[in-house]
């Protein structure tokens, strides 16, 4: 479990996939962040069927529809990122805009990558 006050809070994720799941996060940072449904335009999400996770593929004229997780702690992405394999290269942890569609507004967010 990661400490909540490690850090202060104000990193934002999309996640499309297991990150989605309240039981997964609840396991690896100890809580259910607040999360908003979002699109991810311009990518596409497609099966690893090595893997059996989705992975974030660029597409024009494609969306992924998700949840932007908020308030994350530094800390907290950091161990997204170890359960997401940033440093063994299955993912890419990239800054891209998103929509929310309550608002329609688009916001930047981090998201994990094939």
């Amino acid at each position: 479990m990661v400490d909540p006050t490690a850090a202060a809070r104000d990193v934002r994720l999309f996640a499309y996939g297991e990150l989605c799941k309240p039981a997964v996060l609840v396991e690896l940072i100890g809580r259910v962040p607040l999360a908003e449904p979002a699109l991810l335009h311009g990518y596409r999400r497609e099966l690893d069927r090595g893997t059996g996770y989705y992975l974030a593929i660029p597409r024009d004229g494609a969306s992924i529809a998700g949840l932007l997780l908020g308030g994350l702690g530094a800390a907290e992405l950091l161990v997204l990122d170890r359960y997401e394999d940033v440093a063994g290269g299955e993912y890419q942890r990239r800054e891209l805009e998103v929509e929310l569609l309550i608002s329609g507004s688009r916001e930047p967010a981090f998201v994990y990558v094939g």
